[in-house]
């Protein structure tokens, strides 16, 4: 099993990037009841992700096999305190990207 990731391609990588989008905010439905479930979710949330990536200097990457999409993430710039020291711990920020997001969900660590 090869996988790939590689930069996005609009808009021929829409699609699956949506269904990306919907499968990832149904799985965290269990977690969270307010989620939302609306028909428009998907093109709500994805306009908001190309307009944050074109102001802050961002990129969207597919994952893939065989050339079909197994997953997607974008990042972007967020200036401001990565790491910040209180008296007894360290805190980090997450990356503003879905796959974070997701490990979050998920209760994993960043790496």
């Amino acid at each position: 099993m090869t996988i790939n990731i590689r930069e996005a391609r609009l808009p021929q990588d829409e699609s699956a990037i949506l269904s990306f989008i919907i499968g990832l905010q149904d799985y965290e439905a269990g977690l969270e009841s307010d989620r939302r479930r609306d028909p428009d979710f998907a093109i709500d949330h994805w306009r908001d992700v190309q307009h944050r990536c074109a102001e802050k200097h961002g990129a969207m990457f597919i994952a893939e096999e065989n050339g079909e999409p197994l997953g997607w993430a974008f990042a972007y710039e967020e200036h401001g305190q990565l790491l910040s020291r209180s008296r007894n711990a360290a805190t980090a920020s997450w990356p503003n990207c879905s796959w974070c997001r997701m490990r979050a969900a998920r209760g994993l660590a960043a790496r």
